[in-house]
């Protein structure tokens, strides 16, 4: 591809046969957006490459490649003849790096297309920046870093020794996210799961079942067939709850309100607090409590997790919860309100002399992870280590969604 002259409207097609291709195995709908397609899968999205944005990144990367070459008589030869194509195309008036930037060309070219002489286009199809490296040498041309979108899980290691094409890849990626989050309805929840490869690595490796995947991505989406989409695309009447007097029927609504699921919602709570109390291991002098009062409080309330400490009066309060993500504030809320739920009984701890730490696992029954919640592992004293935590986190994403699936499922099909 990077040697050759491919018809740009050739791969658009082959785009869009792709495209129509993956819709129809899973069986998404139409109002899908396409960016969820092409954004990387350690973001939330499906990670396919377009190859019309690829090949054009190809074709740029290998013409800067040539023109930095680390050979000096290639570089001398390929700076020569990019030289030679600004002198005609702009009448000697315009130097390489003033060229490559306009937006036309400035006299009718009838040339033969080239790497060199495609920079230009290339560069305005991707809608970055050049800059000129060597103060002496107008022909010494390079990407210009700071015009270009980096994803935002890449390790720093990983951005400072990538090539040329690796940059312009990933920039043309975040391209893609970033019209994606621009979707008030379908791009509102990425915020909430973007952050954390663990909570899609199912989306990587497909180690899950094809209904839950394909329920997942639509939820994540917003585009699953409640009443109150349903309504949008003028396909009802009325967004009322199909099982219960809820006035909307919404995909929050249906995973954690509904009380026709509340069996299986309760259930999905039990199954990831057995999950995280099995990681805990308390240390020496201390004891673990699960869905228990705390002692010496009078209080009927149960956290989910009580770690003590007699011996130094220490206490950890904790509760885990599951929370439909409609974005990253209204999960802010839910670990707030979590924290202060046991305050009444922390004070009183206090009191009695403990030094007392509330904390809150904030869930998304999509499968995201609040921000905070790997930081709080220590001090529940969750044994996990870097690639046991990896592990212990997609079994989480992995159970989680499998349970959600199960309340939708019966909430739609449920007879």
């Amino acid at each position: 591809m990077k040697n050759h002259c491919l018809l740009i409207e050739e791969l658009k097609k082959i785009d869009r046969l792709i495209l129509a291709s993956v819709r129809s195995w899973f069986s998404f709908p139409k109002s899908l957006s396409n960016n969820i397609f092409y954004t990387p899968t350690s973001l939330g999205g499906l990670g396919l490459r377009n190859l019309h944005r690829d090949y054009v990144a190809l074709r740029l990367a290998t013409a800067l490649n040539v023109v930095n070459s680390r050979d000096e008589r290639i570089q001398k030869i390929a700076r020569k003849a990019l030289v030679e194509i600004v002198d005609k195309r702009s009448k000697s008036t315009l130097s390489p790096i003033d060229y490559l930037h306009l937006d036309k060309e400035l006299i009718v070219t009838k040339d033969i297309r080239s790497l060199l002489s495609s920079i230009r286009l290339n560069r305005k199809s991707l809608l970055i920046d050049l800059e000129q490296v060597e103060t002496d040498d107008p022909a010494s041309i390079d990407l210009d870093l700071e015009s270009l979108m980096i994803p935002p899980n890449l390790q720093l290691f990983r951005r400072q020794h990538a090539s040329r094409i690796k940059r312009l890849r990933w920039h043309v990626q975040k391209s893609f996210l970033n019209k994606w989050k621009a979707q008030l309805d379908q791009g509102r929840t990425i915020e909430c799961f973007s952050h954390l490869r663990e909570a899609n690595s199912w989306l990587r490796t497909g180690q899950i079942d094809i209904r839950t995947y394909r329920f997942a991505v639509m939820g994540r989406a917003n585009t699953l067939p409640t009443k109150y989409t349903l309504k949008k695309r003028q396909l009802t009447t009325s967004t009322k709850c199909r099982r219960c007097p809820c006035d909307v029927e919404t995909i929050g609504h249906v995973l954690n309100g509904c009380k026709h699921g509340c069996a299986l919602i309760q259930l999905r709570h039990n199954d990831v607090v057995k999950m995280i109390s099995e990681a805990v291991k308390p240390k020496k002098d201390w004891t673990l409590r699960l869905d228990q009062t705390v002692p010496d409080t009078q209080s009927n309330r149960r956290p989910d997790i009580v770690l003590l400490n007699l011996k130094e009066k220490k206490a950890v309060i904790a509760d885990i919860t599951i929370c439909y993500e409609a974005n990253i504030d209204r999960m802010d809320q839910v670990r707030e309100h979590k924290i202060m739920k046991y305050e009444t009984e922390a004070n009183i701890l206090r009191d009695q002399g403990f030094e007392v730490h509330c904390t809150a696992l904030v869930y998304g029954s999509l499968g995201s992870h609040h921000p905070l919640n790997i930081p709080q592992h220590p001090t529940l004293q969750l044994n996990l280590w870097k690639a046991k935590r990896k592990t212990f986190l997609k079994n989480l994403t992995k159970t989680i969604l499998e349970s959600s699936y199960k309340i939708w499922k019966n909430h739609v099909h449920h007879t």
